[in-house]
Protein backbone atom coordinates (compact mmCIF):
# COMPACT_ATOMS: atom_id res chain seq x y z
CA UNK A 1 0.00 0.00 0.00
CA UNK A 2 1.39 3.65 -0.86
CA UNK A 3 -0.02 6.25 1.51
CA UNK A 4 -0.75 9.47 -0.52
CA UNK A 5 -1.67 11.81 2.09
CA UNK A 6 -3.54 10.56 5.43
CA UNK A 7 -6.86 10.25 4.03
CA UNK A 8 -5.77 8.05 0.73
CA UNK A 9 -3.64 5.46 -0.40
CA UNK A 10 -3.34 3.11 -3.16
CA UNK A 11 -2.95 -0.43 -3.25
CA UNK A 12 -2.40 -2.86 -5.80
CA UNK A 13 -4.46 -5.48 -3.04
CA UNK A 14 -7.60 -6.28 -4.81
CA UNK A 15 -8.81 -9.49 -5.97
CA UNK A 16 -10.69 -10.12 -9.40
CA UNK A 17 -14.05 -10.84 -7.20
CA UNK A 18 -13.68 -7.35 -5.60
CA UNK A 19 -12.84 -5.57 -9.17
CA UNK A 20 -15.43 -7.16 -10.72
CA UNK A 21 -18.47 -6.59 -8.50
CA UNK A 22 -17.43 -2.93 -7.98
CA UNK A 23 -17.34 -2.86 -12.19
CA UNK A 24 -21.11 -4.36 -12.00
CA UNK A 25 -22.74 -1.36 -10.08
CA UNK A 26 -20.06 1.31 -12.01
CA UNK A 27 -20.63 1.89 -16.04
CA UNK A 28 -16.70 1.46 -17.09
CA UNK A 29 -15.01 0.85 -20.38
CA UNK A 30 -13.54 -2.27 -21.54
CA UNK A 31 -9.69 -1.25 -20.87
CA UNK A 32 -10.87 -1.70 -16.93
CA UNK A 33 -12.12 -4.55 -17.32
CA UNK A 34 -10.18 -7.60 -15.32
CA UNK A 35 -10.14 -9.56 -18.55
CA UNK A 36 -8.78 -6.83 -21.03
CA UNK A 37 -5.87 -6.83 -19.02
CA UNK A 38 -5.62 -10.64 -18.55
CA UNK A 39 -5.77 -10.63 -22.69
CA UNK A 40 -2.61 -7.73 -22.60
CA UNK A 41 -0.97 -10.38 -20.03
CA UNK A 42 -1.64 -13.09 -22.54
CA UNK A 43 0.15 -11.39 -25.18
CA UNK A 44 3.37 -10.56 -23.03
CA UNK A 45 2.30 -7.33 -21.20
CA UNK A 46 2.80 -5.97 -17.90
CA UNK A 47 -0.71 -5.26 -16.34
CA UNK A 48 -1.30 -3.35 -12.90
CA UNK A 49 -4.11 -3.16 -11.02
CA UNK A 50 -4.94 -0.48 -8.14
CA UNK A 51 -7.61 0.56 -6.13
CA UNK A 52 -7.68 3.90 -4.67
CA UNK A 53 -9.19 4.31 -1.34
CA UNK A 54 -9.93 7.02 1.16
CA UNK A 55 -11.35 7.64 4.47
CA UNK A 56 -14.67 6.98 2.30
CA UNK A 57 -13.59 3.45 1.67
CA UNK A 58 -12.84 2.86 -2.58
CA UNK A 59 -12.74 5.55 -4.31
CA UNK A 60 -11.74 4.26 -7.97
CA UNK A 61 -9.94 1.50 -9.68
CA UNK A 62 -7.47 1.96 -12.36
CA UNK A 63 -5.75 -0.80 -14.43
CA UNK A 64 -2.12 0.64 -15.43
CA UNK A 65 0.11 -1.49 -18.66
CA UNK A 66 3.35 -0.99 -18.29
CA UNK A 67 6.48 -1.04 -19.93
CA UNK A 68 9.89 0.08 -20.21
CA UNK A 69 11.04 1.99 -23.20
CA UNK A 70 14.73 1.58 -24.63
CA UNK A 71 15.74 -0.26 -21.14
CA UNK A 72 15.50 3.53 -19.54
CA UNK A 73 12.45 4.83 -19.12
CA UNK A 74 9.16 3.38 -17.40
CA UNK A 75 5.52 3.99 -18.76
CA UNK A 76 2.33 3.38 -17.39
CA UNK A 77 -0.44 3.97 -19.35
CA UNK A 78 -4.02 3.59 -18.07
CA UNK A 79 -6.83 3.72 -21.03
CA UNK A 80 -10.30 5.17 -20.06
CA UNK A 81 -9.57 5.44 -16.45
CA UNK A 82 -9.85 5.41 -13.82
CA UNK A 83 -13.07 4.25 -12.69
CA UNK A 84 -15.07 6.24 -10.08
CA UNK A 85 -16.32 4.27 -7.75
CA UNK A 86 -18.71 7.32 -6.07
CA UNK A 87 -19.64 10.49 -6.70
CA UNK A 88 -16.46 12.56 -6.51
CA UNK A 89 -15.52 16.44 -6.27
CA UNK A 90 -13.09 17.49 -9.23
CA UNK A 91 -10.68 18.91 -6.29
CA UNK A 92 -10.59 14.52 -5.50
CA UNK A 93 -10.29 13.64 -9.33
CA UNK A 94 -7.50 15.69 -9.73
CA UNK A 95 -5.89 14.74 -6.38
CA UNK A 96 -6.28 11.07 -7.93
CA UNK A 97 -4.90 11.95 -10.68
CA UNK A 98 -1.61 13.73 -9.17
CA UNK A 99 -1.62 10.68 -7.01
CA UNK A 100 -1.48 7.94 -9.53
CA UNK A 101 1.25 10.10 -11.81
CA UNK A 102 3.69 10.55 -9.07
CA UNK A 103 3.10 7.90 -6.47
CA UNK A 104 2.15 4.47 -9.23
CA UNK A 105 5.64 2.90 -7.59
CA UNK A 106 7.43 2.62 -11.05
CA UNK A 107 10.92 3.02 -10.75
CA UNK A 108 12.37 6.72 -12.36
CA UNK A 109 12.57 7.99 -14.79
CA UNK A 110 8.88 7.32 -15.53
CA UNK A 111 5.82 8.98 -16.91
CA UNK A 112 2.97 7.63 -16.61
CA UNK A 113 -0.44 8.35 -19.17
CA UNK A 114 -3.86 8.66 -18.27
CA UNK A 115 -6.31 9.37 -20.59
CA UNK A 116 -9.87 9.58 -18.44
CA UNK A 117 -12.92 9.90 -19.68
CA UNK A 118 -13.02 13.03 -17.11
CA UNK A 119 -10.57 15.19 -18.83
CA UNK A 120 -11.90 18.65 -17.01
CA UNK A 121 -9.75 17.01 -13.27
CA UNK A 122 -6.66 15.79 -14.66
CA UNK A 123 -4.68 17.85 -11.55
CA UNK A 124 -2.90 19.97 -14.01
CA UNK A 125 -1.86 17.59 -16.09
CA UNK A 126 -0.92 18.34 -19.49
CA UNK A 127 -3.49 17.30 -22.13
CA UNK A 128 -1.55 16.28 -25.63
CA UNK A 129 -4.18 14.74 -27.51
CA UNK A 130 -7.85 15.14 -27.97
CA UNK A 131 -10.42 12.85 -25.43
CA UNK A 132 -12.76 10.40 -25.86
CA UNK A 133 -15.98 10.77 -28.03
CA UNK A 134 -18.14 7.83 -26.92
CA UNK A 135 -22.15 7.63 -28.05
CA UNK A 136 -24.56 5.87 -25.44
CA UNK A 137 -27.13 3.66 -26.55
CA UNK A 138 -29.96 2.72 -24.41
CA UNK A 139 -30.40 -1.48 -25.77
CA UNK A 140 -33.29 -1.75 -23.56
CA UNK A 141 -35.36 0.52 -25.89
CA UNK A 142 -37.77 -0.89 -28.79
CA UNK A 143 -35.57 -1.81 -32.15
CA UNK A 144 -37.48 0.88 -33.96
CA UNK A 145 -36.75 3.67 -31.47
CA UNK A 146 -33.19 2.49 -31.40
CA UNK A 147 -33.26 2.97 -35.99
CA UNK A 148 -35.23 6.36 -35.30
Amino acid sequence: MILVNQSMQISTDISRTSWDRALAETPASLQQDWSYGDALAAVGANVLRVIIEDDGGALALAQFTTRKIGLVVNVGSCSRGPVWLRDVSSDQRAKVHRALKSKLGLAWPRVTLQTPDDVDALGGARRVMSGYSTVMLDLTRSRDDLRA
